[in-house]
């Protein structure tokens, strides 16, 4: 069942609407709220998926309820009978923008939309929860850990692959940052990625290699990044994506 809400100050709009959305074969919970204050109460306690927001209202207009309530996993259809919010309403993001009076039309297509959006969210949201899972979830070993030397000056310095957090070159040079300080090494990511590449460490971008226990989560997009537990994001290579997931999936042990 989905989560409806509906902020209109006009009580005929707002009949009107419940009334198109009843004849829809689909099971809504719907809340009915004629001011913003009471909207941004209704948003907290329901947690709606869908909010039919007119924009003008008394005492406050319906774009700001963005300042006054978090929408972020919230879809948005702006309600109004003027036409000048098109371009607020993009830049807000909003799911879609309708012009008073409404159609049946008008709400069931938008509604056909947002059930389509709502269903890729859950699937992202479940991709989500089940790399975290393949993440948290890792056995422990009782293999003694496996280690980088690397040449600094004139001494070696062995470093244990559970302290290192990623490898980032720079042309000729690359850089080793542990959980402590960084190394500079005169090997180039290419002899890194030869050394170390395999159970627990993958190349994603030209200039990355990371620790697989410090990978967070991933974010699947026109410009997909791996976030680390230290707060990082750095850039997935497209080219990489699809190896780099077999490798999470695969070497899940």
């Amino acid at each position: 069942m989905y989560k409806l809400l509906i902020v209109d100050d006009e009580p005929n709009a707002r009949e009107m609407l419940i009334s198109i959305l009843m004849v829809q074969q689909e099971a809504f919970d719907i809340v009915v709220v004629d001011t913003i204050d009471k909207a941004v109460r209704s948003i907290a306690e329901k947690k709606p998926d869908l909010i039919f927001l007119d924009i003008h209202m008394p005492h406050k207009n319906g774009l700001e309820l963005y300042n006054e309530a978090d929408l972020s996993d919230i879809k948005v259809v702006f309600t109004t009978a003027f036409d000048n919010y098109a371009i607020k309403a993009i830049k807000l993001s909003a799911l879609d923008y309708i012009l008073k009076p409404i159609g049946p039309n008008e709400v069931w297509s938008i509604i056909d939309k947002f059930k389509a959006q709502f269903q890729k969210d859950k699937d992202i949201r479940a991709q989500h929860e089940l790399l975290n899972q393949l993440l948290s979830d890792r056995e422990t070993t009782t293999d003694e850990p496996k280690q980088l030397v690397i040449n600094l000056e004139d001494t070696k310095l062995v470093l244990k692959f559970s302290d290192i957090i990623r490898l980032q070159g720079d042309r000729n040079y690359t850089k080793i940052i542990t959980h402590d300080r960084h190394y500079i090494s005169a090997k180039t990511l290419k002899e890194f990625e030869e050394m170390i590449c395999g159970e627990s460490f993958f190349r994603i971008h030209k200039s990355h290699i990371v620790n697989r226990s410090v990978i967070q989560s991933i974010r699947k997009s026109s410009k997909p990044y791996v976030k680390l537990t230290t707060g990082e994001k750095l850039e997935l290579s497209r080219l990489r994506k699809a190896n780099f997931f077999d490798w999470l999936y695969n070497n899940h042990a």
